[in-house]
């Protein structure tokens, strides 16, 4: 008799971050630059019994009559989690690591990429299962496991129960008041532009990016002091105006134009209990008009002060209640959310473009052990690659490292225009301090 497999529900986070899939491929990537020796049967070891720790990690997402779950896979699956590329070529970023799929699993894959002259690891995993900082926290877990084995070879961390994965803890966080008008104030997204496109059939996964000196960010920091702005505040200033720029379309100057960026909303509750990897970041949009003659020392006020009402004001529950509301409804109604969606998108052709700003990826914090001892895996950098994008939806993610800010755009080639994916970089250099 077959046995049924465990199967744990999939929240509304989870089911809708997977369906997105539709308007990209939802893979993101943390890559790392490593020296020292690499011990290939400890880091498989370590990868294996991470994966075995976590009732999640160990899954695949699926559907069962018209219910979204995390399905267990048999123990012989999980050794899909590790991977070891020692074939002639380039190494990610400088190629695209390929994708997870999340319907397969394990949520969780590490791919060692050796080569004569370096050694990089890269640690994938699916938007559904996980956002961005996530994939930098399981990252750690992985390097520390990775340094205590050397210690504790029979080392096995203890199994975690299957964990709470809803947002019912950060709805917990808002005033009665707060949910009871969240239908009212939920937020639509108005798409007024796009990013330049050629067609819109699908192509080959590219990557474009572009890292700065120190220096550079040591002279943006300048600017945002001079004008009360944060790096991420100059960030979403310059992508505005570099939109404009590469539109080449004057009916964006003196208009209302939005642009989505995201939130960690892990800021709402304590450390502690924001460690295991799910999905705790949010999409709001931002509007801004600029007019022809306007530099970025004349936009940058608007945009601090834009972003301040949002984020100091505070971003309301509807960004939960919504998916939350669809999801208790039934696979129908979700359904629905997307079919309409894509029809819009087909119908106007316009999707407003999105900066994510990951912050810094501190290397200290990720691998301590080994970053203080340089006989033993050590990290020497770092990069977030981001989900691949095809008409019409267009991201830049930003992250920093070692004092170095990097932007990077993950597209189809073919749909989009490698040329001009690298003047949009161009123009973002340009309009930065």
């Amino acid at each position: 008799m077959t046995q049924t497999p465990v199967r744990h529900p999939a929240s509304a986070f989870d089911l809708f971050n997977v369906l997105y899939e539709c308007i990209y491929e939802p893979s993101m990537h943390a890559v790392f630059a490593v020296t020292g020796d690499i011990s290939v049967e400890r880091l498989q070891t370590a990868t294996l019994r991470l994966v075995a720790a976590n009732p999640y990690l160990h899954t695949k997402f699926t559907i069962v009559n018209d219910s979204p779950f995390w399905e267990e896979l048999p123990e012989e699956l999980w050794e899909q989690a590790f991977v070891v590329n020692s074939e002639p070529g380039p190494t990610p970023p400088d190629c695209m690591a390929l994708p997870l799929d999340v319907y397969t699993g394990p949520q969780m894959r590490v791919t060692l990429y050796q080569r004569a002259d370096t050694n990089r690891i890269c640690v994938t995993c699916h938007h559904g299962f996980c956002d961005a900082r996530a994939v930098l926290f399981l990252s750690r877990e992985l390097f520390n496991l990775y340094h205590r084995l050397s210690r504790e070879p029979d080392y096995i961390p203890e199994p975690l129960e299957p964990y709470d994965r809803t947002s019912q803890a950060l709805l917990a966080t808002y005033s009665e008041e707060d949910l009871k008008n969240a239908e009212t104030e939920k937020e639509i997204f108005y798409d007024k532009w796009r990013f330049p496109i050629e067609n819109t059939t699908r192509g080959i996964p590219k990557l474009a990016y572009l890292t700065f000196p120190e220096d550079r960010l040591k002279t943006i920091k300048a600017f945002g002091r001079t004008h009360g702005a944060s790096v991420n505040d100059i960030l979403i200033a310059a992508f505005f105006m570099a939109m404009i720029r590469i539109r080449d379309n004057p009916d964006d100057y003196n208009s209302f134009l939005g642009v989505l960026t995201s939130a960690d909303m892990r800021r709402l509750l304590p450390e502690s209990e924001t460690t295991h990897p799910m999905n705790y970041s949010i999409a709001f949009q931002i509007e801004l008009r600029i007019r022809e003659d306007e530099t970025l020392s004349d936009v940058i006020g608007d945009v601090v002060k834009t972003l301040k009402n949002r984020i100091g004001g505070g971003l309301g529950p509807s960004c939960f209640t919504m998916f939350e509301g669809m999801h208790r409804k039934g696979m129908a109604e979700v359904r629905t959310f997307f079919e309409e969606m894509n029809t819009k998108y087909a119908t106007t052709g316009q999707k407003n473009p999105v900066l994510s700003n990951i912050g810094v990826i501190d290397l200290e914090w990720l691998n301590p052990a080994g970053n203080n001892d340089s006989s033993s895996l050590t990290l020497t950098d770092a990069w977030l690659i981001p989900c691949v994008c095809w008409p019409y939806c267009f991201l830049t993610v930003a992250s920093t490292c070692n004092n170095r800010l990097t932007l990077m755009i993950a597209y189809e080639e073919g749909p989009y225009s490698t040329a001009t994916i690298e003047k949009f970089l161009n123009h973002m250099d340009n309009f930065l301090p």
